[in-house]
């Protein structure tokens, strides 16, 4: 049996060729775990992943795969709400070229809405939630040309009509092998952001916006510690990764295994050839994590603090305040880490003056990066359910505005709420960027730091060439120029209308 499991690109419409070239290109997360579990489950697989990241699926590429293949074939494609476009066309020249082929959808997006892709005539089997189980059961069925009737977590067309099994419980974390680097060995030049490591799934946290809990749910559960050192391990001394994102939704949820993990990484050294970031909630930067971090060689934490008003971190059920989040932000950075934040502008009743507030603390906390991005209501989230029930969610064709970066090349973004101008919102979002960076200081951070502050935004393909990451941002600023003078005349247009 053939498996071809592929990660599509964003198409350019939604996000610009020379911003996707900035970006970081790490491994897929999901697919890579789906294909480890396939190979010990399956010997008899011959598998292979296509990242369109760093390899586009040319036509000729695509028949290779799959029309020399004997016997039959599953094509597994993961779907973001920005490359569900691309996912739907790879799948219509699957079927136009293999009508026997089986097309298999999975991820946030369709497992969010199942009857859309099935809708399109080129999938066979959407699997929703984790794919792990899912996707070894589906393969078998194929193969033994058995009913998928009883496999759980799918959604499928039988005889024309709509059918949805009972959902797949989040698995257990311990019957997943280590993450597969080798798969991506074939273009190693080309991740120079292969330093990823994931040690949990699930957040406890509720919050209106997330996209994650559809597909890991709220039951927070954890790699076996010696997986996750294992790949530390293999990071570290096959590859050569010089610095690690823990890319985890809460890393501190369970604090006991995480004081653990840490002491095993200075017992094996890591700490000594490799520098570590990660991902935390501000009200989990305490005194002792910090210290834990500090002997492990971490130098960057990010939070997401959202906005600086109470009123809407309540709104959007962040469960946490302001005051934790500056003393959380201004401990980091007094025990000596760098820090970044993420913020949102666009929330529902949101006014100028929140969106002020949240700029004037961006700049007020020692922070060494930010972004501010606009709220994107993702099928499945909450806000989307808001947005919907306001009579105010915009979906261009094939989902081609749904990306929180949008704004920066198209007029058309999914939500404005009824407090403020489409224009003006997008004006105010890109003047927040622009006031943050445009400082000296942070300036010289973002360059000559850009290993650690771009751990999680800036692609260390560019980094590690300067001249190359200098020459970029150069095309990339009269981009920005131009967009900003063209919002700041739409936006004074606007305000003139009313």
């Amino acid at each position: 049996m053939k498996v071809l499991l592929i990660n599509p690109s964003v198409r350019n419409k939604t996000q610009h060729p020379l911003f996707k070239s900035m970006v970081v290109t790490s491994p897929p997360l999901g697919l890579g775990y789906i294909a480890a579990y396939l190979k010990r489950q399956h010997k008899w697989i011959d598998l292979k992943i296509i990242d369109e990241v760093v390899v586009f699926l040319s036509n000729e590429m695509l028949e290779s795969e799959i029309i020399k293949a004997q016997g039959p074939v599953i094509v597994g494609i993961s779907c973001l709400t920005a490359t569900f476009s691309r996912a739907k066309e790879l799948a219509g020249k699957i079927k136009a070229k293999r009508k026997d082929a089986v097309v298999v959808f999975g991820g946030v997006h369709v497992t969010a809405m199942p009857e859309e892709s099935l809708a399109t005539g080129f999938v066979d089997i959407v699997v929703r939630h984790e794919g792990e189980i899912t996707m070894s059961e589906i393969c078998e069925a194929v193969l033994k040309k058995s009913a998928i009737d009883d496999i759980k977590g799918i959604s499928y067309l039988k005889n024309g009509e709509y059918h949805q099994t009972l959902n797949r419980q989040p698995i257990s974390l311990d019957i997943l092998p280590k993450f597969p680097y080798e798969l991506f060995e074939e273009n190693i030049k080309s991740y120079f952001d292969l330093g990823l490591v994931v040690t949990s799934r699930g957040c406890p946290f509720d919050c209106i916006f997330c996209l994650n809990r559809l597909v890991t749910g709220r039951v927070y559960r954890a790699f076996n510690a010696d997986t996750v050192i294992d790949q530390i391990d293999t990071l570290v001394n096959k590859y050569g990764q010089r610095n690690i994102l823990f890319a985890d939704d809460n890393i501190v949820s369970d604090k006991k295994r995480f004081f653990k993990l840490l002491d095993t990484i200075i017992e094996r050294g890591f700490h000594k050839k490799a520098f570590f970031l990660a991902q935390l909630r501000a009200d989990e930067i305490t005194e002792d994590v910090l210290e834990a971090m500090k002997k492990a060689n971490f130098k960057m934490i990010s939070c997401g603090i959202e906005t600086a008003s109470q009123r809407l971190l309540d709104f959007i059920n962040k469960s946490e305040s302001i005051e934790e989040m500056k003393k959380g932000v201004r401990l980091a950075h007094s025990k000596g880490f760098l820090t970044g934040a993420t913020f949102i502008y666009g929330l529902p009743s949101e006014t100028k003056d929140d969106r002020r507030l949240s700029a004037k603390l961006s700049r007020e906390l020692p922070l060494d990066s930010a972004r501010f991005n606009i709220a994107t209501p993702y099928p499945g989230t909450r806000l989307n359910e808001i947005a919907r029930s306001e009579n105010r969610l915009t979906i261009s064709h094939e989902w081609k505005n749904f990306n929180v970066q949008y704004y920066m090349f198209g007029d058309d973004i999914p939500y404005v709420p009824a407090s403020v101008g489409r224009f003006t919102l997008m004006f105010d979002t890109m003047w927040a960027n622009l006031r943050f960076y445009l400082r000296f200081k942070i300036l010289l951070t973002t360059f000559f730091k850009a290993d650690i502050t771009g751990g999680g935004v800036i692609s260390r393909q560019n980094k590690r060439n300067f001249f190359v990451l200098c020459w970029k941002a150069v095309q990339i600023a009269f981009l920005i120029m131009a967009r900003f003078v063209y919002l700041r005349v739409m936006s004074l247009a606007e305000k003139f209308k009313k």
